[in-house]
């Protein structure tokens, strides 16, 4: 390398750096405050607080979240809340890191990369206390490698091993898998050249999610087995059978999240650029996460936002292709970030109740050795002495066969304050008499 390509090279890896910096400090001041929305968020935060590593379907994305409770709960005290929302904060600049190196190849390199970030899936990097920023992330990557590949600068296998980190993270990367059978197809002749093996490799560290969770039975929950009651063909399911009036409300809402005013412009990318080899395997993504969107279930309403994101990034891909090299490319612009802005602005502002931003230090005088405390009835409180969020909060003071008592607090940022619990030794009704019935391992009584 030469003196000036090294220069340059060292500019461009300062420049992603700052980039990625940047991100990070912006995705982080716009976390959700706490538990906000998310299908799973509360579970999955009581999960990940309870130790859990690995859940079936998104292993490494909850072990990144553990990994990071380790780290910055167990020893800097931060809420777990936090830890898994620090998460979701690194994988978006990590992402807004992968999609500049995506859109600097292209003539309109800025206003590409704006128009790819304004679109459904950022919300997810904005600290949601959910499992798919990470996924997200590893898609980014899949589409970067897609390109780079196309292009003659990357070997074809990063294409499966982009697809094999994003199953690991979430089998929902399984959805996507004709897009990776299209690029077997069309790069058949280079794979021949450089070698099936790292294909064979990548898919078969790909099976080995199958093999850990079902076969291994490692992790929490549910692995591919009654993956078919997902779907939305049961009318018993809440929330409306599938193509009832309230099903199909919830669907729409979640395409207008997702994809807003992109879809169209994407179409027209594709219509425009139907030969092209990576518009082909982008769109296939697209697709793919379209179907989906159209038949799974969302279980928990309109909280299920989240998980129905999986066509936003390559719809925002393909659409901002088609803006950017449009003669109106200013009108259509502007229409596609005034749509974004409708989706983000209501959302991701209320989230993060500004006025309670920040840590308070909390010391229980009387903390008892013999009871249970927990904050807002969801944490375990490990000692006299804790950090939690601003705002307003409960202490509950449990022991099996007596009644709880509670006391609630509020704090600011940066408060250090001392509070004594309640503490009072009244048995709970019918105590001793549901104890004796469980010592005799009647049904129904947990056993």
């Amino acid at each position: 390398m030469t003196g000036e390509g090294c220069r340059r090279w060292l500019w461009s890896v300062c420049g992603t750096a700052i980039l990625f910096l940047v991100a990070l400090a912006w995705y982080w001041f716009w976390r959700p405050y706490g538990l906000w929305y998310g299908g799973d968020s509360e579970y999955l935060d009581r999960q990940v607080n309870g130790g859990l590593w690995f859940r079936k379907r998104e292993l490494l994305a909850v072990a990144a979240m553990q990994l990071s409770r380790q780290i910055v709960t167990l020893h800097l005290g931060w809420p777990v809340s936090w830890a898994i929302s620090l998460v979701s904060c690194l994988a978006g600049a990590t992402a807004t890191a992968v999609l500049w190196r995506y859109a600097r190849d292209f003539e309109h390199r800025v206003l590409t990369f704006v128009l790819v970030l304004s679109s459904g899936y950022l919300l997810l990097f904005h600290g949601s206390i959910e499992s798919y920023a990470l996924p997200t992330c590893l898609l980014a990557v899949w589409i970067l490698a897609i390109h780079r590949v196309d292009g003659g600068k990357w070997p074809t296998w990063t294409i499966p091993f982009a697809f094999a980190g994003m199953f690991w993270c979430h089998v929902i990367a399984l959805f996507l898998f004709p897009s990776l059978v299209l690029s077997a197809w069309l790069y058949r002749n280079r794979i021949r050249e450089e070698g099936w093996g790292y294909w064979l490799l990548a898919l078969f560290g790909a099976g080995w999610v199958y093999v850990f969770t079902d076969i291994l039975n490692i992790g929490e929950g549910l692995g591919f087995e009654g993956t078919f009651h997902l779907f939305a063909d049961s009318g018993e399911k809440e929330f409306g059978p599938f193509l009832s009036l309230k099903h199909i409300e919830i669907k729409a809402c979640f395409l207008w999240v997702g994809a807003h005013l992109s879809l169209p412009f994407a179409l027209a990318a594709v219509w425009r650029n139907r030969s092209n080899r990576e518009v082909q395997q982008v769109a296939t993504m697209a697709v793919c996460g379209l179907v989906f969107w159209a038949v799974f279930h969302p279980d928990t309403g309109y909280r299920d936002w989240d998980l129905f994101l999986l066509p936003s990034l390559p719809v925002a891909v393909l659409g901002a292709r088609f803006v950017a090299r449009s003669p109106r490319r200013v009108l259509f612009t502007t229409v596609w970030v005034v749509a974004f802005f409708a989706v983000w602005t209501p959302r991701v502002p209320y989230w993060a109740r500004l006025s309670e931003r920040g840590l308070a230090e909390v010391a229980v005088s009387n903390f008892p050795e013999d009871r249970t405390v927990k904050l807002d009835n969801r944490y375990v409180v490990p000692g006299s002495r804790f950090r939690t969020q601003g705002g307003e909060h409960s202490l509950s003071v449990l022991k099996r066969g007596e009644l709880t008592t509670t006391t609630t607090f509020a704090v600011s940022p940066g408060d250090e304050i001392e509070l004594d619990l309640p503490i009072r030794s009244v048995p709970a009704p019918f105590a001793d008499e549901i104890r004796a019935l469980e010592e005799e391992g009647k049904p129904g009584l947990g056993r």
